[in-house]
């Protein structure tokens, strides 16, 4: 019984940590988004804008399918040991 308390404790601290990196990944995203919005204040060519602002795009949208994938898995697995 203790053994599966440790392993619900461990998969419970990787979904921390999971959420952690996708945290700090969307703010990477949020701040390419708001430096391709201050490049358009300074002047910067449309193409060096849209460059910037679709990259902020794909990277928030990649974090958003990599957590949603990474919790589902890691969910299923604390339910599974949960469960048994």
């Amino acid at each position: 019984m203790e053994k599966n308390k440790q392993h619900e404790k461990e998969l419970l601290l990787h979904m921390l940590f999971g959420t952690i990196i996708f945290l700090v990944l969307a703010t990477a995203a949020v701040g390419l988004d708001l430096v391709a919005q201050w490049a358009v204040g300074i002047g910067v060519s449309q193409f060096t804008h849209q460059a910037l602002s679709w990259t902020a795009h794909a990277l928030l949208v990649v974090d958003l399918l990599l957590f949603a994938s990474y919790t589902a898995k890691t969910s299923w697995l604390l339910i599974k040991e949960l469960l048994s």
